[in-house]
């Protein structure tokens, strides 16, 4: 890969400062259905110097998911997050890896998640991708910030960085099925999430079972029977949907997970 400096990424990041990149991460903003957007939420963020897996996790524990890119309008939005920070380092990575033995630079790359690898907006500079197996990981050169560099650059693995690098992470989850992806509904307080996780309490539990015993089964059955047409009380977890009715969508909710809770 060529920089535009000969010093790596993840050395010049170990010469700044934790104190002062922390400051730099930008608050989460959702892709709307009004902009043509998928209604995700997305934000560029700081995590420890770990690998990419280790990192995931940690993203995963906020209800997110490091970022994949399907399209030239969502990579459009995510190049947007990354914020101008000491000139040229206004990069930002996302959730994708190549396979260790991959026989050339542009194949074997993967999306942490498991999606289809179907989209890639590799910047001309420098014919990226261009180091096979030794830049492993995706790094995004803002459009706003690094001019010709631009675009996505096959960069060094996350490991045993000495300090934080910048990452997109990005929300998706819709738990309950009602179409809106449940951080927003966090952030609003339509849905509570009493353990800041970024998972709504109700979706921390088992879909379905109502009484909360572990098991969904005919007692379960029986408490979302006697609550049809409510809100479901004292037990809101007979509106799996959380749509403020207890009617057929969450009786097909709690059949589909009839059974031990996972």
């Amino acid at each position: 890969m060529n920089d535009l400096n000969p010093t790596t990424f993840a050395t010049a990041l170990v010469l700044m400062s934790t104190a002062t990149i922390t400051t730099l991460a930008e608050d989460a903003v959702q892709w709307t259905e009004a902009e043509s957007g998928n209604g995700h939420w997305y934000q560029f963020i700081f995590l420890p110097g770990d690998c990419i897996d280790i990192c995931e996790q940690q993203a995963n524990a906020m209800g997110a998911s490091l970022a994949t890119i399907q399209s030239d309008g969502e990579n459009a939005f995510v190049d947007s997050l990354i914020p101008d920070y000491n000139g040229w380092y206004s990069v930002g990575r996302i959730g994708a890896y190549q396979d260790e033995n991959a026989p050339s630079p542009s194949s074997g790359w993967n999306w942490i998640t498991g999606e289809p690898w179907k989209y890639t907006a590799w910047s001309p500079h420098g014919n990226q991708p261009n180091d096979g197996g030794d830049e492993p990981h995706i790094v995004i050169y803002s459009s706003d910030h690094t001019g010709p560099h631009a675009g996505w650059h096959d960069n060094t693995n996350s490991c045993g960085v000495l300090n934080e690098l910048g990452w997109i992470i990005e929300w998706s989850a819709d738990c309950n099925n009602d179409g809106i992806v449940d951080y927003g509904q966090i952030l609003d307080g339509t849905l509570v999430d009493t353990d800041q996780n970024g998972v709504p309490d109700w979706c921390d539990s088992c879909t379905g079972d109502v009484n909360g015993d572990g098991t969904v089964d005919a007692a379960d059955l029986g408490a979302l029977l006697a609550l049809w047409g409510t809100n479901g009380n004292s037990s809101p977890r007979a509106d799996a949907n959380q749509d403020g009715t207890v009617d057929a969508a969450d009786l097909g909710l709690l059949l589909g997970y009839w059974g031990d809770c996972p």
